[in-house]
């Protein structure tokens, strides 16, 4: 379901009379659009675009949590409805700060000012979240033994805050769980060195000096940053164990560093939603390149001023049809070593290569086969030609 605006209901208030929260000092402000927030994490400028382009309307409510599959806390009405929170009393939201306790008690009035203050479902905590971890996951745990379903929202400043190991704990422990990480791409990329100082410092990404040194070389070579950045994109997917990533690429106003917003999980289905969302605010986002493969990323030989935008609109999903359509077979045949390969293999080793669906993906297997380019088999080898299911393409 696409996301709706928030209205001025939404934005809601309490019965009667309600106390605001009381204004930061002037210091610790920053002129943001026509509102301002407390320097740090809210206060980047990246924020602006993550409230229109992510989620429009509801991102300042989206405020970070630990558990709710694929919802934050929604804003209330005058009699609030707490959404995702009344539907289900064993999800957790947990929100943790590393900026002290004054942004931490300013966040807790607005929280209490649109009707979230029950401490059990609502929690707060002045602490890192690094420290706070093992709790969170065992949490979870006890709560949804099999499943596990948690989003994980870790925004750090920086390309080094948040430990890649933590990132695939969190992966490994709870099979349902999605982590979206904020990531400065193109501050890491200025600042490749051997140095001891700046090995260090991306130590919690485990980059060895070996690995460095063969990044500064892609580097300085023909692909250049755009060759370093498409490495490091597998390089965070295959540490943290992720089998599916979504980027999302927010380029403040402010500045010319693209900074990352990278959805990771190893769910296909959390997967899809992330994809489905681009195109249920199409327009909204947007990539460089095509609409075949090899577009969620970057070209390595090309500069990004000679690429076009594609902005998830009804041109680019008919564009995106017909280059699937002709990339399609060669992928399929390169896939096929002794057995066919199945619908599942397509979509594993496929998914992170293109704006496409699955449903996409398996309408352009359909209609090859229509055209008898490929051939679509049962799991017995006879025919099928109408539909997709467990079955192999040949």
């Amino acid at each position: 379901m696409a996301p709706r605006r928030a209205s001025a209901a939404d934005r809601g208030t309490q019965q009667g009379e309600t106390q605001r929260p009381a204004p930061l000092p002037a210091r610790l402000l920053r002129p943001f659009g026509r509102q301002s927030f407390p320097r740090g994490v809210q206060a980047r400028p990246r924020r602006r675009l993550l409230r229109r382009g992510y989620v429009p309307g509801r991102w300042r409510n989206r405020i970070g949590y630990a558990s709710g599959h694929d919802r934050g806390i929604r804003g209330g009405a005058s009699t609030p409805e707490p959404g995702p929170l009344k539907a289900s009393a064993s999800r957790l939201q947990v929100l943790f700060r590393r900026r002290g306790s004054l942004h931490t008690a300013h966040l807790q009035a607005a929280l209490n000012e649109r009707g979230y203050a029950d401490p059990e479902r609502v929690i707060l905590r002045n602490s890192r979240f690094e420290d706070e971890a093992d709790a969170i996951i065992t949490a979870i745990q006890s709560r949804q033994p099999r499943a596990g379903r948690a989003i994980f929202l870790l925004d750090q400043t920086g390309f080094a805050r948040v430990e890649l190991g933590l990132v695939a704990r969190i992966l490994r422990e709870l099979r349902a769980a999605e982590v979206i990480l904020t990531f400065a791409a193109d501050a890491l990329v200025n600042h490749l060195s051997t140095a001891p100082a700046n090995v260090k410092a991306v130590s919690p990404l485990q980059l060895t000096r070996p690995r460095i040194q063969d990044l500064i070389r892609l580097k300085d070579g023909a692909g250049g940053r755009a060759l370093v950045q498409r490495t490091l994109r597998d390089h965070i997917r295959n540490t943290t164990g992720a089998t599916y990533d979504t980027p999302f690429f927010i380029r403040p106003r402010q500045s010319r560093r693209a900074l990352w917003f990278l959805h990771l999980s190893r769910h296909p289905t959390a997967r899809d939603v992330m994809i489905q969302r681009h195109w249920d605010i199409s327009g909204t986002f947007e990539h460089y390149g095509s609409g075949g493969f090899d577009m969620l990323g970057w070209d390595a030989l090309r500069s990004t001023d000679t690429l076009r935008l594609f902005r998830f609109e009804e041109l680019e999903a008919e564009e995106m049809r017909v280059q699937l359509l002709d990339s399609l077979p060669r992928e399929l045949h390169a896939l096929v070593v002794e057995e066919p390969v199945t619908v599942q293999t397509v979509r594993h080793v496929l998914a992170n290569r293109t704006a496409a669906r699955f449903s996409d993906l398996d309408d352009t297997v359909i209609e090859l086969a229509r055209a008898k380019e490929i051939d679509i088999l049962n799991a017995d080898g006879k025919p099928r030609s109408r539909s997709l299911a467990e079955t192999p393409a040949r």
